[in-house]
């Protein structure tokens, strides 16, 4: 793939002013540096304050530090990512010196210069204007206000390929720093008092962190009302006007004691400071995160502060170590202990200017860039043909098989569009099989971040259609983007049988023609991809069939395929079941891939059979698993379990047989049931659903027929 050596980005030309979106250049990789594409990002206050010059930043500036996006390109030194993966970006730091081989790296020694400074360590920029001047960047070692950005190794937290960008790339920085703070460097105690001071962002973070680390009493404290009553909904206990005058004295009262135990101050106003401090009772301890200007000074009562034995301490990031915490509060929110998204609110990028004047004017609590978005209407389903979406005279529908209600009517394909297709592909293909494979991957790479932008909504529609609990269909669609980037690094090289003074005989792999692919029902995303990857990379071009159960993401697929590839390369048609059979006789069609029930894949077969058709069968299995006597039954059992039931059991390879050692069956059969009886069943939109409804009417009776088979062959049941 080629380097990227140009993108755009939100420039910070004159302190005070707005940003500008401007074309930059990227400068070549140092080996500790990657090139991010930036999906989404963040907007903190200290991005607004060195907008505003409260905080000092060399100009021209890129700014931007809770970034989220896709590795692109890495570094000769860069070991922990690769491209293709998925990365929240935070803080930079060296990674050497005493305070971060202390685990301390937020109070790295060099943590200005690297974080504030706008060069890289060597004093060298990253970025440079369309005329060829130097914009400084580097900030926190990201500069995320970019859509691909130069970013240090030590900056990047790889996260799962279904990790939400969107929701976790405020994370970076100001959340992890609120949680942090109560978290790490307060160490806020079960059964305590904490009293937090200013709920934006890091306040309602802190909020959050509060009511995770079991604390008792947790009031929050701030000027805007819609605040307070947000950080009620996430856990405090008590909330108090800070306009009130007695607010001090309101503080210490719900203490319930001399004073709270612990106090955060989020505002970095002196002011707030001092009353954060005065709300302390005996051995408290307070902190604060919030930035002031350099120089700001607060009064503390130091007789007072000495009897009471007072702690009064700065935190800058939380005391995080970003690899650590940012998947810890991944975790924590899918628990439903860390709900981000009631504070966020989403900006397009071309609204980037409104996502920073909601912010000064306090109307959006945490703003976040996105800069991908979708362009699909997701309300209306047509064929791929020959680069365009066509409408059929004929239409079907699906059903939601968790409510049963009827879905958006899809085209039935006629056999005049099959050779329309079929007419297409050809032409495409003498094109496309001598185009670079260097050319083929870009436009395969293109395709996957396309899927990546649009995967929430490919996720729902695909829950919606098949069924499954939304978290596996996230998973499903982050595997498509993750299987397109992993076979565009599988190349079929020419491989040399004899080379001698006489001869070189070799094998050379060239491309077949027009593939004809039949996707299932149970997978229909990643089964889908996993046909058209291959297909093109390899020079082919390619038609997909869907089920007819599950036609609506592959025709989204399709649509999304179309300014990646030329026309004729990749085109999905919906049909009915005439449509299997008139591809695999079609004697335009070079190869069949087919993925279903082996009853049809030896119907397929035949029918290739005819016109010497190549054929690919992936079919159904029975398959087994055996457990030995030694096993960690608590721990192999929920696997078991998982295996065979993940996709409520619609899957080829799902575990279908168990044989468990004589010696364990019992308690290995109980510790199986166990587990069975904590996964829920339900729509697969409910919070927590594990087992979504089977797929479709001739799945459901076969189920039922097994359960008929149990009762009239009176098996045991456990």
């Amino acid at each position: 793939m080629a380097k990227i050596t140009s993108t755009s980005a939100l420039v910070l030309r004159d302190v005070g002013n707005p940003l500008k979106l401007e074309n930059v250049t990227l400068a070549s990789l140092q080996p500790n540096e990657a090139v991010v594409e930036i999906h989404a990002s963040g907007i903190c206050h200290t991005d607004l304050s060195c907008m505003s010059g409260v905080l000092p930043a060399a100009l021209p500036n890129v700014l931007g530090h809770e970034g989220a996006g896709i590795v692109r390109e890495v570094g000769s030194d860069v070991l922990d990512v690769a491209p293709g993966d998925k990365v929240l970006l935070s803080f930079n730091f060296c990674d050497t010196c005493e305070n971060c081989t202390a685990a301390h790296p937020a109070y790295c020694s060099n943590f200005v210069p690297l974080n504030f400074g706008g060069v890289r360590a060597d004093g060298s920029v990253s970025l440079k204007s369309e005329q060829g001047t130097d914009i400084h960047c580097n900030f926190f070692g990201q500069s995320s206000f970019s859509r691909h950005a130069i970013v240090a190794a030590n900056s990047m937290v790889k996260v799962p390929a279904d990790t939400d960008l969107r929701l976790y790339a405020p994370l970076g920085c100001g959340l992890q720093t609120g949680a942090g703070a109560i978290l790490k460097s307060l160490a806020v105690t079960e059964g305590s008092s904490v009293a937090v001071w200013g709920v934006g962002p890091v306040g309602l973070a802190a909020v959050m962190a509060s009511a995770i680390a079991n604390a008792t009493v947790i009031i929050a404290i701030d000027l805007q009302p819609d605040r307070l009553e947000l950080a009620k909904s996430l856990g405090a206990t008590h909330t108090i006007n800070g306009s009130d005058e007695d607010v001090v004295k309101k503080v210490v009262e719900l203490s319930k004691s001399n004073g709270v135990q612990f106090a955060l101050d989020c505002t970095g106003v002196p002011e707030v400071v001092e009353n954060m401090v005065n709300s302390l009772g005996t051995r408290g301890r307070g902190c604060t995160v919030g930035a002031p200007k350099p120089g700001a000074v607060a009064s503390i009562d130091i007789f007072t502060h000495l009897i009471q034995g007072r702690e009064y301490i700065g935190c800058t990031e939380g005391d995080c170590i970003p690899s650590k915490m940012i998947p810890y509060l991944i975790e924590q929110h899918k628990a439903g202990k860390f709900p981000l998204e009631k504070m966020i609110k989403y900006y397009e990028i071309k609204n980037f200017q409104q996502a920073f004047t909601d912010m000064a004017a306090a109307k959006t609590i945490k703003p976040v860039i996105v800069c991908a978005t979708s362009k699909i209407d997701w309300t209306t389903f047509r064929n791929l043909i020959n680069g365009k979406l066509v409408d059929t005279k004929d239409h079907s529908h699906g059903i939601n098989p968790a409510t049963r209600e009827r879905l958006q009517d899809v085209p039935v394909a006629t056999k005049d569009d099959l050779d329309e297709a079929v007419r297409a592909a050809r032409a495409a293909f003498r094109n496309w099989r001598n185009v670079p494979r260097e050319e083929r991957n870009a436009c395969v790479l293109k395709y996957a971040d396309a899927i990546e932008a649009n995967a929430d909504e490919l996720a729902k529609l695909l829950t919606t259609e098949q069924g499954k609990p939304t978290f596996q269909a996230a998973f499903e669609i982050g595997g498509c983007a993750a299987w397109l980037r992993a076979q565009s690094t599988l190349f079929l090289e020419d491989e040399v049988l004899e080379d001698s003074e006489e001869k070189k005989i070799l094998t050379r792999y060239t491309p077949i023609g027009v593939v004809g692919a039949i996707v299932p029902w149970n997978f229909p995303c990643l089964l889908n991809i996993g046909k058209i990857g291959p297909a093109v990379l390899t020079g082919n071009t390619i038609i997909v069939k869907p089920s007819p159960f599950t036609p609506y993401t592959a025709l989204k697929l399709a649509e999304l395929a179309m300014p990646c590839f030329p026309p004729g390369v990749v085109q999905t048609l919906a049909g009915d079941d005439d449509l299997g059979p008139w591809m695999t006789s079609h004697k335009g069609i070079d190869k069949i891939s087919f993925t279903g029930s082996t009853a049809t894949g030896k119907k397929v077969a035949a029918m290739a059979a005819a016109t010497m058709k190549r054929v690919t069968l992936e079919l159904g299995g029975n398959d087994p698993a055996i457990i030995c006597s030694k096993v960690d039954i608590p721990k192999v059992a929920p696997g078991i379990c998982t295996y065979a039931m993940l996709n409520s059991g619609q899957i080829c390879l799902a575990i279908k047989r168990v044989y468990i050692h004589s010696s364990i069956y019992s308690e290995f059969r109980q510790a199986m049931v166990d587990h069975i009886n904590t996964l829920k069943v339900g729509d697969g939109f409910a919070a927590d659903t594990f087992l979504g409804p089977v797929q479709n009417e001739m799945q459901y009776n076969k189920v039922k027929n097994l359960f008929d088979d149990i009762e009239k062959e009176k098996w045991s049941v456990a």
